[in-house]
């Protein structure tokens, strides 16, 4: 059961986390602070399940941080009017001059 730690990233600049047709293998790609990207592949033993359940634990929480960091006022959802509504109202306020 092996502790090191093989690369340091956060979270906030992975852009992709896959898993292989072989499930001992997943890969990352992160966006570095150059412009470039970086991808690293693992090989775990027996697979790579856990291994991308915590990525993705990590990935989840720091979502939730930001949506906590930033939330956003509730807006009314107005049910848009229909295409044909649309054009009567708009011949109604040229023929009529109702606005």
């Amino acid at each position: 059961d092996f502790k090191e730690q093989l690369i340091d990233c956060r979270i906030r600049y992975l852009s992709f986390l896959g898993v292989g047709h072989d499930i001992r293998f997943c890969g990352i790609i992160v966006h570095c602070a150059d412009n470039s990207f970086k991808c690293h592949v693992f090989n775990c033993q027996p697979s790579c399940v856990q291994l991308c359940k915590n990525i993705e634990a990590a990935c989840k929480l720091r979502y939730q941080k930001c949506l906590d960091a930033h939330p956003q006022p509730i807006k009314s959802v107005e049910s848009p009017k229909s295409y044909g509504a649309q054009i009567k109202s708009l011949v109604e306020s040229f023929w009529l001059g109702i606005k």
